[in-house]
């Protein structure tokens, strides 16, 4: 602003000036705008560069070995209570089958039926809590990367400047213009030099504004469509959306098994549903029918109770017999027989009273039931 005030007041050459700033003044302008955008951009990238290389986390392997018994091996082996999720202990388990310790086993797939106080190997938590610290490091910066979505507001900084800087510089030459007029240099010849006004000056349209030519006004029909074909149109337009396991949408279901011998009382447990898109109506506005957006329901084709009879046979093909809930009484099975294909591909869990019914060998009905979700 100092370089512009001291053009100004320069007391020599102000049509020159004038000129040069004129024929300058959008490069002029695009130089600061581009000052404004890299400089702001540069101090922004580099601090969260810094946020970045300084990106920490809880360094305790003790406390990383927790989070992966509780998120890993604890979901692993006893599924969730009515999540949403069909793949809540899929997931888990395969969490747990990445983690390499040569000569341990760590795939929680692989030691479901192992006594407790073995399922957690020392050395497979320490692996396996270093991957969740290594994601906790890398939603860290991913989160600082986010910022850098800010550059956008720089650029727009840029354009902003750009457009004062090119107004100021108008501004400047104008001013400049009057000084020249007001103050005429003495000429030696008797006849005065006239010079033409400069485009756009004030001189040039007698002190007001330029005359502009206003554009010739049309008007635009409007198109009305028929009610029928817009129903159509858009109909013909919209598709059922894939259907996906919900819940909420029926009464969770509980049906009870119980081994030839009565040394195992099994339950299949269902909760899901399997919900749909479906367009139920139309939402119009503006009063016309040429504006119209569809209105989706939530449709149900099968409920928990469908999912729950389409395991039961084979259930029974594994030896048991169905049992009624009042002949459980209050020891109900608890142990979940943890494959994570069961809920994964029959959206049902089956849990049992007990693995073993010695203290070292699993039950065949068991390993039977297991055997119920595949792979």
């Amino acid at each position: 602003m100092a370089f512009l005030s001291s053009i100004a007041n320069a007391p020599n050459d102000t049509s020159r000036t004038a000129l040069i700033l004129r024929k300058f003044r959008l490069p002029l302008a695009l130089l600061f705008g581009a000052c404004i955008t890299a400089g702001t951009t540069y101090a922004l990238v580099r601090r969260v560069q810094d946020l970045m290389a300084g990106a920490a986390v809880n360094n305790d392997p003790a406390y990383w070995a927790g989070v992966a018994r509780d998120k890993a091996y604890d979901r692993c082996y006893n599924g969730c209570n009515d999540c949403s999720d069909t793949n809540w202990a899929f997931n888990a388990c395969a969490k747990t089958a990445k983690a390499v310790v040569p000569g341990v086993i760590c795939d929680g797939n692989l030691m479901w039926n192992w006594k407790v106080e073995d399922r957690y190997p020392a050395q497979c938590l320490d692996v396996v809590g270093k991957m969740y610290k290594d994601e906790a490091i890398k939603k860290k910066k991913k989160g600082y990367r986010k910022q850098l979505a800010i550059i956008i507001l720089t650029i727009l900084g840029g354009i902003v400047g750009t457009l004062v800087a090119y107004k100021l510089l108008g501004v400047v030459a104008n001013k400049l213009d009057r000084r020249r007029r007001l103050n005429p240099r003495p000429q030696n010849r008797q006849v005065q030099e006239v010079r033409e006004p400069y485009p756009g000056s004030d001189s040039e349209t007698g002190g007001g504004s330029p005359s502009r030519r206003r554009p010739k006004k049309t008007k635009m029909s409007a198109i009305r469509l028929k009610p029928l074909a817009t129903a159509a149109a858009l109909a013909s337009s919209v598709r059922k959306a894939t259907a996906w396991p919900c819940t909420g949408y029926g009464d969770p279901v509980d049906v009870y098994f119980q081994s030839p011998n009565a040394t195992i009382t099994a339950v299949v447990h269902g909760w899901f549903s399997n919900c749909y898109d479906y367009v139920c109506g139309w939402s119009c506005t503006g009063g016309t029918d040429s504006n119209c957006t569809p209105v989706y329901c939530t449709g149900v084709d099968y409920i928990p109770a469908d999912y729950v009879d389409a395991v039961t046979p084979k259930v029974v093909q594994c030896g048991f017999k169905t049992l009624n809930a009042s002949e459980v009484g209050d020891n109900k099975p608890s142990v979940r027989v943890a494959n994570a294909w069961i809920e994964r591909k029959l959206w049902v869990t089956v849990r049992v009273d007990r693995l073993n019914v010695t203290d070292d060998a699993t039950a065949e009905e068991v390993f039977c039931l297991h055997a119920l979700g595949g792979q």
